[in-house]
Order: C-alpha cells, then sequence, then structure tokens
C-alpha cells in the first residue's frame, strides 16, 4: 500500500477541486471498509487517497419536510441499523443494513462507500432502488438529483462526473398500507457478500397491490428491476399462486455469472426462492 498520498480537505469544495486534479488516480475515502481492502489486496492502483474526515456535514439523518428522510454519505451502516428514526419510518433499510458485514464493519462502512463502489452485490442498493431514492450530488456548479436507479453504470461504475461526490440519498416515506424488505444468500450469512439479494416495497389498495416495485441484486452487471414480476404482483392480493408466479418471473429475468462461489443456475435458484420468501413474509404486515 505504499506511494500513495493522503489529502485531508476541509470542505466539499476542495475534495471536489482535488478529484479533478487528480483523477483516475485519486478516490475518496470514508469508512474505508472497500477501499482499503482494495489497495491492499492492488486491486485498484490508487496514488491520491483523498479523506472526507475533515468534511463537515454528511453524517445524518433528518427529515426533509417533503414526506421523506435524508440520509448523508457519510452516515454508517451501523447507524443505518440502530437509528429510531430508521427503524419506525424504514424499518425495511435498517433490516437491510442489519445483514452486512460483522459489526466492526458496520460501524465503520458508510452508505455512501457502500453505494459508490457500485458493487453488484452491495445490499443497501436494491433497497433503497425499491424504494425509489434519489441520489444527490455535489458539483463544483451546485448539486444535481437522479433517481437512484439510474445512479449505477456497471461493475465499480457510476454516472459520478469528475469533480463530483455524493452528498447522500432522499428516500420518500412509504404509506400505512406500504411494506418493505430484505433477503439475501451468502455462504457465511451476513457476514460474506451476497450471492443473490433480493428487495421488495409494496403498496396495497382496496382492490389489491396498487405499486409493486421488486429489486435484485448480485445477478447481474447492476443492480435490476424484475418488472415481469412486478407486473404479475400488480393488482394481486399475493395469494400463494401469485407468489410462485412472480418468484420464477423473477428467476428468469436476472442475469446471473458462474464464479467460483456459485453456479449460474443455483443463483437464479435462489432468486426464485427468496422473492417467494421475502414476498410471504410482506402478506402477513397486510393481514
Amino acid at each position: 500500500m505504499a506511494g500513495w498520498v493522503y489529502h485531508r480537505p476541509s470542505s466539499l469544495r476542495e475534495a471536489a477541486n482535488l478529484l479533478l486534479r487528480y483523477g483516475a488516480g485519486a478516490r475518496l475515502l470514508a469508512g474505508g471498509t472497500d477501499l482499503l481492502v482494495q489497495m491492499k489486496e492492488k486491486k485498484v492502483q490508487v496514488d491520491h487517497v483523498i479523506s472526507l474526515r475533515g468534511v463537515d456535514g454528511g453524517g445524518t439523518i433528518s427529515d426533509t419536510g417533503l414526506g421523506g428522510l435524508s440520509i448523508g454519505a457519510k452516515v454508517t451502516v451501523g447507524a443505518l441499523e440502530e437509528s429510531t428514526l430508521i427503524n419506525s419510518r424504514l424499518p425495511g433499510l435498517a433490516q437491510a443494513a442489519s445483514l452486512i458485514g460483522s459489526r466492526q464493519v458496520r460501524n465503520l462502512g458508510t452508505l455512501g462507500g457502500n453505494l459508490c463502489n457500485a458493487a453488484p452485490s452491495a445490499d443497501l442498493a436494491p433497497i433503497l432502488i425499491a424504494m425509489e431514492s434519489v441520489v444527490v450530488i455535489y458539483t463544483l456548479s451546485g448539486e444535481r438529483r437522479l433517481p437512484l436507479e439510474d445512479f449505477f453504470l456497471g461493475p465499480s461504475l457510476t454516472v459520478l462526473g469528475p469533480g463530483e461526490l455524493m452528498l447522500g440519498v432522499e428516500v420518500p416515506l412509504p404509506g400505512q398500507s406500504s411494506a418493505a424488505g430484505y433477503q439475501k444468500h451468502s455462504i457465511r450469512k451476513a457476514v460474506d457478500i451476497a450471492l443473490v439479494g433480493v428487495a421488495a416495497a409494496l403498496t396495497m389498495g382496496p382492490a389489491g397491490l396498487e405499486k409493486v416495485r421488486l429489486v435484485l441484486g448480485a445477478v447481474a452487471p447492476k443492480p435490476v428491476r424484475a418488472v415481469e414480476a412486478e407486473s404479475i404482483l400488480t393488482g394481486s392480493g399475493l395469494s400463494d399462486r401469485e407468489i410462485e408466479a412472480a418468484a420464477s418471473a423473477a428467476a428468469r429475468e436476472c442475469n446471473p455469472i458462474t464464479d467460483l462461489r456459485a453456479s449460474e443456475g443455483y443463483r437464479r435458484e435462489m432468486v426464485r426462492v427468496l422473492t417467494a420468501r421475502l414476498l410471504s413474509q410482506l402478506r402477513k404486515k397486510f393481514a
């Protein structure tokens, strides 16, 4: 890990200018649970490490006043898991955060790091996309916003341009007849990265499900919506037959790979199993 220069800017503007100056050889450091491991294993070439420790802001969870919560990029995964505000207003997000790594990793790793690393297996991305989150991005000319669904381009690739930083995400608050959750399958339970992740956000109306968002992780180059499965569930009452049909559709819609950790066929079957399991659990919230 020798041969790199450490920078500690005191403002977002200074951090953005450092990113512009050093380009592809620069990386932001918040919790370091991804970056430092990648550097140690020589998976990335880093010449300049830009710490965000001295930059004010980004570490809070607050009510936007517009029917949502604002979560700063420097909020730790552990804070998401334990926050009273998140547990009361967005329990599905708190549940997903609790499944990430070990306690030590959750206490260091940040929301921004989990999302900006853009790993296909990132646990927070599917649940936040399912909940229609918006990502807030800092640029030297101001802020810009876009759906988190559009933030990811592929493994380790996001829409962040030169000199841009993620400020955080804004998550709309669900209505009373809504439920959301996340399921993952990994070799060593929560300690390991996901082989498969499935998130769902549902809103029930008088005639059945009015809104359905089903997002799959670790089974494509980036998190993907299972749109056929969503269509099957829309207007349904979440019967066993409808759940099984949607789970089978989700398994068809994903695009998993075969590697040392699991085969394509195994991942596809686990998408079916986890989707059915998650939908059955969420159905209980509408009983």
